[in-house]
């Protein structure tokens, strides 16, 4: 009855609870009675006023009765945009999130890792086993474009040295190998100073439209390199 949550009979906490923005959403779209809210802890409260859980509440992924068993730690993993967007493309499961490390959280929500998850290109499996190092390589830019374009295998991806890395992740490198003028088994014999004369516009441009084969471009030097752009 209306009587019941007439403003007189609510203690300043409760109201301070019902005032919440994310409370008042979930009472309003009938996934939480007033009466389940009057009972809520302050605690209890804190988790569903978060947005991130807020929505998967709403999109039944969570239920309220699993959202207030969460620890405060379990409502920060499920409130990282990376872990909801998994867990609502049906990528990820909440039995599982909720049973992740922080670690393995972090390594989830990295949006290169996310991206490659939701594309199929690596398992929520193969994820959560990465290493910090592993996951700081897939999510580089150019090496995620080059497994998404299938230019890069995961298993090739996840065996590469930080060095290596470096050179796939060259804008440079990474065009010549989409183009198909350098291959990945060439592009990681390379050193340092050879991904850097081949990632410059002026000897790319060079190559790209046929006028210098790689061979040829790696014969320059840095300081011949810079000649070619007057």
């Amino acid at each position: 009855s209306s009587d019941v949550c007439s403003s007189d009979l609510l203690t300043a906490e409760q109201a301070d609870i019902l005032d919440k923005f994310c409370i008042q959403d979930l009472v309003l779209k009938d996934k939480l009675s007033i009466y389940q809210a009057l009972k809520l802890t302050a605690k209890q409260a804190d988790i569903l006023n978060k947005l991130g859980i807020q929505d998967l509440v709403l999109k039944d992924k969570l239920s309220i009765y699993q959202a207030l068993k969460l620890t405060a730690e379990q409502a920060d993993i499920l409130n990282k945009l990376g872990i909801q967007d998994l867990v609502l493309k049906d990528k990820l499961s909440i039995e599982q999130a909720l049973k992740l490390t922080a670690k393995q959280a972090d390594i989830l929500n990295k949006l290169g890792i996310r991206y490659l998850v939701l594309k199929d290109k690596l398992s929520i499996e193969q994820a959560l086993k990465l290493t910090a190092e592993q996951a700081d390589i897939l999510d580089k830019f150019c090496i995620r474009d080059l497994v998404l374009k299938d230019n890069l295998s995961i298993e090739q991806a996840l065996k590469l040295t930080a060095e290596e890395a470096d050179i796939l992740n060259k804008l440079g490198i990474q065009d010549l190998v989409l183009k198909d003028k350098l291959s990945i088994e060439q592009a990681l014999k390379l050193t340092a100073e050879q991904a850097d004369i081949l990632d410059k516009f002026c000897i790319r441009d060079l190559v790209l439209k046929d006028k210098l084969s790689i061979e040829q471009a790696l014969e320059f030097t840095v300081e011949q390199t810079e000649v070619l752009k007057i």
